[in-house]
C-alpha cells in the first residue's frame, strides 16, 4: 500500500529519507530481503544530496556576507581617506 502509485512511492521514500515509517516498511523488507540493499543505497545518496544542498546554501550565504562586508569596509576606508585629506 505504500508503493501502489508513483506519488505514494515518492512520498514513502521521502518519509523514509527522514527516518520515519520504518516499521511500516519492515514487512516488505522481510518479504524481499534484496530490497534492503536498495534502501541502504537510497538513504546514502539522499543524505549526501541533502548535505550537498545545505552546504551550497551556507556557502552562498557566507560569500554574500563576505562581499557585503568587503564593500562596507571599502566605503569606510574611503570616508577615512576623505577626512584625512
Amino acid at each position: 500500500q505504500l508503493f501502489r502509485t508513483v506519488p505514494d512511492s515518492m512520498f514513502t521514500l521521502f518519509v523514509l529519507m527522514n527516518g520515519e515509517e520504518w516499521p511500516d516498511v519492515m514487512p516488505l523488507l522481510d518479504a524481499c530481503p534484496s530490497l534492503k540493499f536498495m534502501f541502504v543505497i537510497f538513504i546514502i545518496i539522499s543524505t549526501w544530496a541533502l548535505l550537498s544542498v545545505m552546504t551550497g546554501v551556507v556557502s552562498d550565504n557566507m560569500i554574500y556576507a563576505r562581499e557585503a562586508q568587503t564593500q562596507k569596509d571599502e566605503t569606510l576606508q574611503g570616508e577615512r581617506r576623505a577626512k584625512v585629506q
